[in-house]
């Protein structure tokens, strides 16, 4: 397993940074990344409160908890006293309405029960503060931090939406009582589950976009042993009542289809999902790829009020069609005014309505 330590420092203005900041260094294997993070908003109570909830683990009181985020025996960073009291406050939600002290910070994530689930970029975003980098970006962009952070808001309601809806749906897919399918980096469940190496899903530009392939939803299908796959998600953010000139996935996701073609085999244990809440858009999405082969699981999905009302999937180069396993239902009929979604059997054809929109 590897070896994380994260280092939490509240700095004035600097070269580097011309507002009060909070530097996080986080080393891995003994490489460090540091981070920059300026205080945009207003912290997330709620998402402070889980976190803690789930640094502190089930197999620890709160008091113990504080009393190991205080012991340098535990981590060498140890260095301050972290009162009960500060925790208490967090689990309140009520009187949290500025950042964490920076000590509190790095003796959640260097004490956490697993590190998996408590992560930096999380807890800094949870605690109102944003990387310093998207920022200057959205400055350079000339866009206004407020109405950056309103449209992020937007986004994050209808990703939250396809998230539960999605998690839902493969809690009925499990192959045995031991295996669950579990949401990364944000799994607070997850207790066992050892961090790998080979697949570490970072923090992109916009909207916590993942790592490597601009995946924004990402389940691991693990159990208490090992990780056995994993299925990746890009859901789009588009209103679901507003009409989409255009969908181009390839040129989107230009890197996630070059892997499939020319390394085909690094992909062989994940699956990839396009998920719309917008009718028009999976219409436009479907379309496009309706001719094109690939070599894994490709598919793109449809949900509406709660449900994932179809999923179509891509054909594969040597000339079949994987079965949908999040939907019934896998034909599709082209342009905005779909009413019906075919499902073709041994014998017969099935047929359910479609809307013509998501939620």
């Amino acid at each position: 397993m590897e070896k994380r330590l994260y280092e939490v420092k509240k700095k004035g203005p600097s070269e580097e940074c011309d507002s009060d900041h909070y530097e996080l260094k986080e080393t891995i294997d003994g490489a460090t990344i540091t981070t920059l993070y300026v205080e945009t908003h207003a912290p997330n109570r709620r998402m402070l409160k889980r976190m803690l909830e789930s640094a502190v683990g089930l197999g620890r009181t709160l008091a113990q908890f504080a009393k190991d985020c205080s012991d340098p025996s535990k981590c060498i960073l140890n260095t301050k006293t972290i009162n009960l009291s500060t925790l208490k406050r967090i689990l309140s939600e009520n009187d949290v309405v500025r950042p964490l002290k920076d000590d509190v910070i790095q003796a959640l994530l260097n004490n956490a029960d697993n590190p998996a689930t408590v992560n930096g970029d999380d807890l800094m975003r949870a605690n109102g503060l944003e990387d310093y980098r998207q920022v200057l970006l959205a400055r350079n962009k000339a866009t206004s931090l407020s109405v950056r952070l309103e449209n992020e808001r937007r986004y994050l309601i209808l990703k939250s939406r396809a998230g539960e809806d999605i998690r839902r749906k493969l809690a009925d897919l499990k192959s045995s009582s031991q295996v669950n399918w579990i949401s990364i980096p944000n799994g607070t469940s997850v207790k066992d589950v050892p961090p790998t190496n080979s697949n570490r899903f970072l923090y992109g530009e916009e909207y916590g976009l993942l790592e490597p392939y601009g995946l924004n939803l990402v389940f691991m299908e693990a159990d208490k042993k090992k990780i056995h796959s994993y299925w990746g998600f890009f859901v789009d953010g588009t209103e679901p009542g507003k009409e989409m000139d255009e969908v181009n996935l390839i040129r989107d996701h230009y890197e996630i289809f070059l892997y499939d073609i020319i390394h085909p085999d690094y992909l062989n244990d994940m699956k990839i999902s396009f998920v719309f809440q917008n009718q028009s858009g999976y219409n436009k999405a479907v379309e496009q790829l309706a001719d094109y082969k690939v070599n894994n699981y490709f598919s793109v999905v449809l949900i509406r009020k709660g449900e994932i009302t179809a999923e179509y999937t891509l054909a594969k180069n040597d000339g079949s069609r994987p079965e949908c396993i999040l939907s019934d239902f896998c034909g599709h009929y082209e342009n905005a005014a779909v009413e019906e979604a075919v499902k073709h059997t041994e014998n017969r054809i099935e047929t359910m309505d479609v809307p013509v929109f998501g939620y």
